[in-house]
């Protein structure tokens, strides 16, 4: 096996454990937390006019979304689509554009994307009408996405550029910054790593004023894969550390485990396989403490495998 697809299988290793980080991330609305379950009136409970049919909708909208963050799929499904249903037939073109945003979030989840790029761009198409720009923009960098996700990173980048123009025209920070991340993603993916570089300081310089260490930390484990990825393993390695030591301060065990990870990666990658096999170490331990046997035995055969190279320079 060559170098190149040895390092390939060893960042797809690092890389697998930061999309479990990247949950809060990688939506612009969603956070996959555990929600508490509520139930719904019923509908007879509702007198049959617009205001309480909205009403209505808007209940089943909010709770489409608990459900979603719980992962209750099929339970999401139902509300969501109960609630988009309510929203046209009373011609409730906000809520409409809401419920056609949580839904692409919630196609996105599933991994079907050309369903989440469908109602995207149906959420999009509401917001325009509607001139809702913030909804707009949400809608574009959720477009965005699925459509890096389904493989085209030149669209997405395309909306992400749009979507961080209205934004800066709002003075949305929160927006800005995940316009920028996506981006520095969506162009990581094409592999053109200066301006991924660009876009992810930029989304680190916000996320650093409005003090959001946790997004912080998982923005800095991306530029390291991205370092990484360019060869410059010597910048990776101080980002990662910057990483592992906001996610210890933070007492985040998924934060520490992806930075170990990274740490452990780009030292094999230098040769300095006892530093690396130190971080080996270190991720196969986090991964244990998260109960997560799938990181676990990504990281213990790359610990295997530094073990092995220690053994044959001794």
């Amino acid at each position: 096996m060559g170098t190149r697809r040895i390092d390939f299988l060893r960042m797809r290793g690092v890389a697998s454990l930061v999309i479990t980080i990247l949950a809060t991330l990688t939506i612009s609305d969603v956070q996959f937390i555990q929600y508490p379950t509520f139930k719904l009136q019923t509908p007879q409970a509702w007198a049959q006019t617009p205001t309480s049919r909205k009403a209505q909708a808007d209940q089943l909208l909010d709770r489409g979304i608990a459900q979603l963050k719980a992962s209750q799929v099929d339970e999401a499904v139902e509300s969501l689509q109960q609630a988009l249903t309510i929203y046209r037939e009373i011609k409730e073109r906000q809520g409409e554009g809401q419920a056609l945003k949580s839904l692409g979030n919630l196609y996105y989840f599933l991994q079907d994307y050309p369903k989440a790029i469908e109602s995207a761009q149906r959420s999009l198409a509401v917001a325009r009408f509607i001139k809702d720009r913030e909804l707009e923009a949400r809608a574009l960098i959720n477009l965005g996405l699925a459509q890096r996700a389904n493989g085209d990173p030149e669209s997405a980048i395309a909306n992400y550029q749009n979507s961080l123009a209205i934004a800066k025209s709002l003075s949305n920070r929160e927006l800005e910054w995940k316009a920028l991340y996506n981006q520095g993603l969506a162009y990581r993916d094409r592999k053109d790593y200066t301006k991924a570089v660009e876009s992810l300081d930029r989304s680190l310089t916000i996320v650093r004023d409005i003090k959001d260490s946790q997004v912080e930390a998982v923005i800095l484990i991306n530029l390291g894969l991205t370092y990484s990825g360019s060869g410059d393993h010597a910048k990776a390695i101080d980002i990662y550390q910057q990483s592992l030591a906001l996610g210890e301060k933070i007492d985040n065990k998924t934060i520490v485990a992806g930075a170990a990870g990274g740490l452990g990666s780009a030292y094999e990658a230098t040769s300095n396989y006892p530093k690396a096999a130190e971080f080996y170490q270190l991720w196969v331990k986090t991964s244990q403490e998260l109960k997560d046997s799938g990181t676990e035995d990504v990281a213990r055969s790359a610990l295997e495998r530094i073990e092995r190279s220690l053994k044959e320079r001794s």
